[in-house]
């Protein structure tokens, strides 16, 4: 259901912990909500988590595949101006690194661009890209405390290197480094009329907004914190500092409505 005014955003990956956050901003700020599932379990999950909105304010495109720009089209029409890429496969089993994960999610976030090239309507202007602050950290000098990081600083990971990390973290935080050069090469390359912000939080912590009935069901870093709270064991923290997922689900925002400094 598009709006009849031009403030439609698309949400990729919306059933997951951060995005279900950032479309509820989304909604409080007064947006309307195109967002992309891929199951209808997701489907479900977005519609028990927004019920007065669903339908209406808050609809859903289901998008099988996201490496396929061809699957977004649904998601954009003459009234979207602006995308929020939040999508990434987190598998908690991978046979095979390129396959399983690294491939899925740098052509899933080169896709979201393509289809914003090929399907958004002359109003849109910028994509916003979310990944870990762990993209701009080089492992190789250390923690560096007091440092502060610009948009010059990168993890200089190599895709050779990722295929055969054993493992999930390390690969994953891989996947999301490799996403974000993928989406800065590919803005270079097509200079786009639209322009790109990336936000790189540190550890998201918070409250889930979507109903739990299983700890099994929680695969999102707040997974440490009820670690802590049933004083089973004390999980590491291995981030140099962690954010308010509230927090973190506002930045997006800015970035769409701040478009003075573009890229």
């Amino acid at each position: 259901m598009a709006s009849s005014t031009l403030n439609n955003i698309v949400v990729t990956g919306a059933n997951g912990y951060l995005a279900l956050h950032v479309i509820n901003q989304l909604l409080k700020t007064g947006y309307n909500v195109h967002a992309t599932v891929r199951s209808q379990k997701a489907d479900k999950k977005v519609c028990a988590t927004f019920p007065e909105h669903y339908g209406t304010r808050l609809t859903t495109v289901f998008v099988e595949n996201l490496t396929k720009p061809e699957c977004f089209r649904d998601a954009f029409d003459n009234n979207t101006v602006g995308a929020i890429h939040v999508a990434s496969p987190v598998h908690g089993h991978v046979e095979d690194n390129a396959r399983d994960m690294l491939d899925p999610a740098v052509k899933g976030a080169t896709g979201i661009f393509d289809a914003s090239k090929f399907y958004a309507g002359p109003s849109f202007r910028r994509v916003v890209h979310l990944s870990p602050s762990a993209a701009m950290i080089d492992a190789t000098k250390g923690l560096r405390p007091g440092y502060t990081y610009t948009d010059s600083d990168w993890n200089l990971v190599t895709f050779e290197e990722a295929v055969s990390m054993k493992d999930h973290v390390p690969l994953y935080i891989a996947s999301k480094c490799l996403s974000e050069r993928a989406v800065w090469v590919w803005m270079a390359e097509h200079k786009p009329k639209f322009d790109l912000a990336c936000v790189n939080p540190t550890m998201v912590l918070g409250p889930h907004l979507e109903t739990i009935n299983s700890m099994d069901e929680v695969t999102s870093t707040a997974k440490f914190l009820w670690q802590l709270v049933d004083a089973c064991e004390i999980p590491q923290l291995l981030w140099a500092g962690c954010v308010d997922v509230r927090d973190t689900a506002i930045n997006p925002l800015n970035e769409l409505a701040n478009l003075t400094k573009p890229n």
